[in-house]
């Protein structure tokens, strides 16, 4: 047993009042349906409580917090977590008590709510809509940017129903998503061979070996054919999976089974301004989008080639990232906006 789930396990039998009043609230799957786990190592931290499916924290904050010392720890701590995909939210302890309802609507809030308000509250000379809602460190890259920011989840995520009683070898991993259920469901790799850096750490950090990773699907198959071409595989992805891999690895004669973790819902929204720029984070988020909008000649970024060879109308122009990452679709964005200047 790890030290990290050791004290973990001890945190759980040591938890505050408040901590315990919300866990009998968020326990057994009794508020909209999420499982959150409690006393949850991530990294080298451990976190109050934790909903992997939507990458959400919720830490309650004591008296403690309050002297500067400790207020700098949360800062730094929570800029760690925000970096490997995680939403953090904090509530007082005092609000467990007094207004749990009032937190309860925070969380459903960040869950349910389409739209969130614009960063620079209508100010902005540009319009720019992310279809992927973005944690406070990626909304800072673009913070001092001349726009109103305008974001929701283009896609929703339904985990399928998932129990591996034995250990896979070599796992496939491609995306976040994948990452998360295997996580939550604790299941047993032995080696993992991922897609993205967000990925690799939200792996590492759950304590997997992960021993090759990549920018793309394209170039992890091509490391396989080339290094591992013997071994056997496990691709663990979801219903909308891109065939690049597959098919090399077919081509080439790698054993390989596929097992689908979850499905890929189109979250479509019907939007009646027309913005000056669009981010897009995958295939299946443009194809939610222009299922009720058309682009009108907007400056689209994308966070890969694959994303954008989805766009099929005519767009003002296509930005590629030169990483395929949140952050350097919003460096892109910041970028060609000084070049306005």
């Amino acid at each position: 047993m790890s030290f990290q789930t050791k004290k973990s396990r001890e945190l759980r039998q040591q938890q505050t009042k408040a901590e315990n009043k919300l866990w009998k609230i968020l326990r057994n799957r009794n508020f909209l349906e999420l499982k959150f786990r409690r006393q949850h190592p991530i990294k080298s931290f451990i976190v109050d409580f934790c909903c992997l499916k939507e990458q959400l924290i919720i830490e309650l904050d004591g008296g403690f917090h309050n002297n500067s010392f400790q207020q700098n720890y949360d800062e730094k701590r929570t800029r760690i977590l925000e970096k490997l995909g995680y939403t953090v939210l904090c509530f007082e302890n005092k609000i467990v008590f007094e207004q749990p309802k009032l937190l309860l609507q925070g969380i459903r809030n960040y869950i349910e709510k389409p739209l969130t308000p614009t960063l620079s509250q209508g100010k902005g000379r540009y319009t720019v809509l992310s279809t992927k809602k973005l944690t406070s460190s990626q909304r800072e890259i673009i913070s001092n940017t001349d726009i109103d920011l305008v974001e929701y989840n283009a896609i929703t995520i339904e985990k399928l129903q998932f129990a591996n009683q034995v250990v896979t070898e070599n796992a496939i991993v491609t995306s976040q998503n994948s990452a998360s259920v295997l996580i939550e469901s604790k299941t047993e790799l032995k080696n993992v061979f991922c897609v993205g850096g967000k990925t690799a750490s939200l792996l590492v950090g759950n304590d997997y070996n992960v021993v090759e990773t990549t920018k793309n699907s394209l170039e992890l198959a091509k490391i396989i054919v080339k290094k591992y071409k013997s071994d056997s595989f496990v691709f663990f992805c979801g219903d909308k999976r891109r065939k690049e891999l597959p098919n090399i690895l077919s081509e080439n004669k790698v054993d390989f089974t596929e097992n689908i973790l979850y499905k890929t819902k189109l979250n479509s929204h019907k939007f009646e301004e027309v913005f000056d720029g669009i981010l897009f984070f995958s295939p299946s988020g443009v194809e939610s989008y222009m299922q009720e909008n058309p682009l009108d000649n907007s400056l689209v970024f994308c966070i890969g080639n694959t994303t954008a060879t989805a766009i099929k109308e005519e767009a003002a122009k296509v930005i590629i990232s030169d990483t395929p990452s949140v952050e350097d679709v919003l460096f892109k964005l910041k970028e060609y906006l000084d070049t306005l200047k």
